[in-house]
């Protein structure tokens, strides 16, 4: 008879988060944890490096290994570890699959949030000044000559932009950069200013349009342009390999955070990614 190996929580807790996650362990097996996308767990932070922890399956129980530290140490059932900001514990037993809701004090906001909505706030005031510019004063129809008709122009793929002044066009494609570059300096404050980013970017293509800026200005869009599009693709594969190393680990609060995170990330909702987080996050509906 097969003899049955027994169940373990492994239990992961990052300094300034609030509720850690929680993996299930059998007494046979062993688990890689750091930033690099080959690692069993994914923690994308700061200060965990690519290969920060192995956790190992001995004769005498789980060893805890530090690659970088080159050393081992023994981690037994109720005894807490520290690996710099995390924090390592195993319990016997499986883990609980409901999902208890949060504990907030209240009163009470983590400065990272009051951060997101300052920044929130200061981007939708931006927002509704440069889209919504001040009516230009009408003609009264008394005032109008008969003899001149009333043309209406045709559409164009700026819209209103196109018909601005070529000054007045560049010269808000030039504010857009700098609009653009300061969230992009931000993203790692919410990830949310890399999709805001990259609509100050291509609110700034547009209206230079037909228009003939000076070259490096043109240069500096579109290498700006680049770079927003290379770390959305990147933090979209950690995002989505978290979110799937989630559900494996059967942890939805971490998976359901992760890709609301992707559609924070991308923001539109004909993306392919932002569908896929969609579909994962109706999933994990039906399943709870």
């Amino acid at each position: 008879m097969k003899k049955k190996t027994a169940d373990f929580c492994l239990t992961l807790a990052l300094k300034d988060v609030y509720k850690p996650s929680t993996i299930p362990l059998k007494d046979n097996s062993s688990v890689r944890i750091g930033t690099s996308l080959t690692n069993d767990i994914l923690i994308n932070s700061p200060g965990i490096s690519p290969r920060h922890a192995e956790i190992i399956s001995g004769p005498e129980g789980f060893v805890l290994r530090e690659p970088g530290e080159n050393r081992e140490r023994k981690l037994a059932p109720g005894q807490n570890l520290s690996l710099g900001n995390l924090t390592v514990s195993l319990e016997s037993g499986k883990p609980r699959l409901s999902r208890p809701a949060a504990k907030i004090s209240p009163g009470k906001s983590s400065p990272a949030r009051l951060r997101v909505i300052l920044f929130a706030l200061i981007g939708l005031a931006l927002v509704f000044l440069f889209f919504y510019p001040a009516p230009s004063p009408r003609t009264p129809p008394s005032l109008k000559e008969d003899s001149v008709p009333e043309t209406k122009s045709s559409p164009s793929p700026g819209g209103e932009m196109s018909t601005l002044p070529p000054e007045q066009r560049i010269s808000r494609a030039r504010a857009s950069l700098a609009l653009g570059e300061q969230r992009l300096k931000d993203y790692r404050i919410s990830i949310e200013n890399l999709s805001l980013a990259r609509a100050e970017f291509q609110k700034a293509m547009i209206l230079l349009e037909g228009q003939s800026p000076a070259p490096d200005f043109l240069a500096a869009l579109n290498g700006r342009l680049r770079q927003t599009e290379s770390l959305l693709e990147e933090e979209f594969r950690r995002r989505k390999f978290s979110a799937e190393q989630a559900i494996r680990f059967q942890d939805p609060d971490r998976a359901e955070l992760e890709l609301k995170n992707i559609q924070k990330l991308l923001n539109v909702p004909d993306d392919p990614r932002y569908r896929y987080a969609q579909e994962r996050l109706k999933e994990i509906g039906r399943a709870n």
